[in-house]
């Protein structure tokens, strides 16, 4: 796995997903991928009590069982044989604590008046591993006369908590007079001050040893939902990234 193929999942280019990943998430795109490898790992590890540390090591992306267990040590406080024999109570408290590790980053930002062309989709979990296929449909409409720059957003026009269901606004900058294709369709936003909410997961630093030998590719549907755009405007005032701030 690397910063590429997860880019082109997500429908971006890899130095461009690479910059929103890091300011979204606050960390690199392949040191988090490294801390979901390593919290995956410890799941197997007290599941599958016959499961050699050196395969293990292997199957999480890393050169060699030293560089594995150095790792996990610095994530979990434990090497993986000793957390093991340990059991799975000793796991949970390794688990919390890196849980503890959380931070909340908060920035406040005046958005001004923005007219977007853009895909709606209706998203529920039975279809949110398509969103990819949106943002690069959304990719390939570029090149019509009114687009402004490179910027993408991502608007929630509606929410059903009891269904988890969505429609979600993919959508490109504009302007007023822009002529998109008609498969786009037309949203404007009214100038706002947003909060910007984002909350950080902290393993501790990870040897940077951990290669990607064995890719696991079932991380790239996660990873990409971590960084779906580089910036996001929402006009709903709960919205989980952006709520408008007191003024």
């Amino acid at each position: 796995m690397t910063v590429k193929s997860i880019a082109d999942q997500a429908g971006y280019s890899a130095s461009r997903f690479s910059r929103g990943f890091t300011r979204l998430q606050g960390e690199s795109v392949m040191s988090y991928v490294r801390g979901r490898r390593l919290e995956a790992a410890m799941g197997r590890l007290l599941e599958e009590p016959n499961l050699r540390i050196v395969d293990l090591a292997f199957d999480s992306g890393f050169d060699s069982q030293e560089a594995f267990t150095r790792a996990f040590v610095r994530a979990f406080g434990h090497p993986p044989g000793r957390l093991r024999s340990l059991g799975p109570r000793a796991a949970g408290d390794a688990a919390q604590e890196v849980a503890a590790r959380r931070e909340i980053h908060e920035r406040t930002e005046q958005v001004p008046e923005l007219h977007l062309a853009g895909l709606v989709r209706r998203l529920s979990p039975a279809n949110a591993h398509e969103l990819p296929q949106t943002w690069q449909r959304l990719q390939s409409l570029r090149g019509f006369p009114g687009e402004l720059d490179a910027s993408t957003y991502a608007v929630m026009l509606k929410f059903d908590p009891p269904t988890s269901t969505s429609d979600l606004f993919s959508g490109l900058r504009v302007s007023a007079n822009a002529q998109p294709p008609p498969e786009l369709e037309r949203r404007s936003l009214p100038a706002a001050t947003c909060r910007h909410v984002r909350l950080a997961r902290r393993l501790r630093r990870l040897v940077a040893g951990g290669s990607q030998g064995r890719a696991d590719h079932r991380l790239a549907a996660g990873v990409h939902a971590g960084a779906a755009a580089t910036r996001r405007h929402d006009d709903a005032a709960d919205s989980r990234h952006a709520r408008p701030a007191a003024v």
